[in-house]
């Protein structure tokens, strides 16, 4: 495995709100939205690594500080081992790509197909743009001869999703953010879309960063898996690892929440809601939706430390190995949440398990 891009200590803050002249004469404090809040991630080469959490979890945030979009607050971003600072942002940006949620918007309604993948070629592109712009649509299925003249609103979503990706493929790119790139499109139509991404991951050897909310498309899609919660990474390993046994209560309620087709599998909403990042719980984050927290929970925030080949920031979890358990970790969870509090916590975990 060779890494292509890492963060260390990695922060965007958003302000909440306009402070007038008079305010801060007055002394009132800015207060910030903490979207990601000291984030540290590794990306391989030549990997689909997963980015996966509910709505307002700061996926989107960091995957465009990722993608060279956005600032960070404070922190570092490295791409193949060089700090991505002013002078050495240039030579990298035709590098990485990024595709967005919803291609009716982020293509220009104005340009056609052809106008807007030449577009992309316009800094970085070679001679042959017209050769390029033919050979990209191609590669992603679509027909140069009937798609190049029209324009994003005569296609269908999927044809205009393909278009993004073609967009992006265009500079040659190393690495691709990819922003929920199949979100708004219909079922049979999301999996045309990611057997095309595997294929040109396959063929060009892209690394790519898929952000989604829905954990069977990044079990299908991802080689490695980030959880992220109201601005932090609370669970990472390899995919096929973290979903056969998750170890964070907050990576087992999203397995739980995902709908089955097994007659007698029960659907587990998330219950509660996230926490507010302008003003997050103390301790854990999770702690208050948490159906193991105990004392400590409420008190201190968990650090990312390493399990076995997994990260976790959990308390419960934090002397796993000297305790070597060989449960799994539903088992674990809640024999430790006895073991720490006397009771199975507010939820009933009789009869249920991994």
């Amino acid at each position: 495995m060779v890494e292509l891009v890492r963060t260390e200590s990695l922060r965007r803050y958003f302000a909440a709100e306009k402070l007038g002249l008079l305010e801060k004469l007055a002394g009132r404090k800015q207060r910030y939205i903490k979207a990601v809040d000291d984030v540290n991630v590794v990306l391989n080469k030549n990997e689909t690594t997963a980015l996966v959490g509910e709505s307002g979890s700061g996926k989107t945030t960091l995957g465009r500080m990722l993608a060279t979009l956005d600032t960070p607050t404070s922190g570092k971003i490295f791409y193949s081992g060089v700090e991505l600072n002013e002078d050495a942002l240039e030579s990298v940006r035709h590098k990485v790509q990024i595709v967005f949620q919803n291609p009716y918007e982020s293509l220009d309604p104005r340009m056609s197909i052809r106008q807007i993948i030449e577009e992309a070629l316009t800094r970085y592109g070679g001679d042959d743009r017209a050769g390029r712009v033919k050979e990209v649509l191609e590669a992603v299925g679509l027909n140069y001869s009937d798609i190049h003249y029209r324009k994003a609103r005569d296609l269908y979503g999927g044809q205009r999703q393909r278009v993004a990706v073609a967009r992006a493929m265009a500079a040659n790119p190393e690495f691709i953010v990819l922003d929920e790139p199949t979100s708004a499109l219909d079922a049979s139509v999301q999996s045309q879309v990611l057997n095309l991404l595997v294929q040109l991951k396959k063929q060009y050897g892209y690394t790519y960063l898929f952000i989604t909310h829905n954990m069977m498309v990044a079990r299908y899609i991802s080689d490695r898996i980030y959880i992220m919660y109201a601005g932090k990474v609370v669970e990472a390993g390899l995919s096929e690892e973290v979903f056969t046994d998750p170890f964070h209560p907050y990576t087992k309620l999203l397995m739980e929440s995902v709908p089955s087709l097994e007659p007698t599998a029960r659907l587990e909403p998330m219950k509660g809601e996230a926490p507010s990042l302008l003003n997050p719980p103390p301790g854990c984050r999770f702690s208050p939706r948490c159906p193991y927290a105990f004392d400590r929970c409420f008190k201190e925030e968990p650090r990312l430390h390493l399990v076995g080949q997994r990260l976790v920031a959990c308390h419960l979890f934090e002397d796993r190995e000297r305790r070597n358990f060989r449960q799994s970790s539903f088992m674990l969870l809640a024999e430790t949440a006895v073991w720490r509090t006397g009771t199975w916590g507010p939820w009933p975990l009789a009869g249920r398990s991994c």
